[in-house]
């Protein structure tokens, strides 16, 4: 449990246009996950459409304080970037929409504030650690999206908690 300053519902998004897992967060706390999956539509405009109404959708439901949101990363191809791109940007424009300030963090980054080892690691390694993470914290059993989406929450709130104990010295 973290020691959260102000009540505050924090929803954090692993998002792909294929499966977005999401999570929420009240005072620290674990409420709910979830995953948007569109992987069996295959057109992708009508995929993407999709999952940005069904993004909004759960930010319109979940009412968070805050969003949190993976940052995109070019690793397969360049038209895959700007795809990913797109959709963070979309989430960011409800965001602006609702009032509901966003935080981004590159994948590196969150992981490395949970002690996930890196480098040479793969990238079904590194799903397996977040994985087992949330399996270890939790006690459930997830899919990869939601489990990303799960650390990214964990790593945002750890990261409020340590500045505010640094503003606390």
């Amino acid at each position: 449990m973290l020691d959260i300053v102000n009540p505050m519902r924090v929803l954090s998004f692993d998002q792909s246009t294929l499966i977005t897992g999401w999570a929420v967060f009240d005072d620290g706390e674990y409420v709910r996950h979830g995953m948007i999956d569109l992987h069996s539509q295959k057109d992708g405009s009508i995929r993407f459409t999709e999952m940005c109404f069904a993004i909004r959708d759960v930010i319109t439901k979940y009412k968070p304080d805050q969003v949190v949101v993976e940052d995109v990363m070019y690793m397969k191809s360049a038209q895959a970037l700007i795809v990913l791109a797109r959709l963070q940007g979309v989430i960011l424009g409800y965001c602006h929409i609702f009032q509901v300030p966003a935080t981004i963090y590159l994948p590196t980054q969150w992981r490395k504030v949970l002690g996930f080892k890196q480098g040479r690691v793969t990238r079904e390694n590194l799903k397996k650690q977040a994985i087992d993470l949330i399996r270890e914290t939790y006690n459930l059993s997830v899919e990869t999206d939601e489990a990303d989406a799960l650390c990214i929450a964990l790593a945002h709130l750890k990261i409020l908690e340590e500045q505010k104990n640094v503003q606390e010295d």
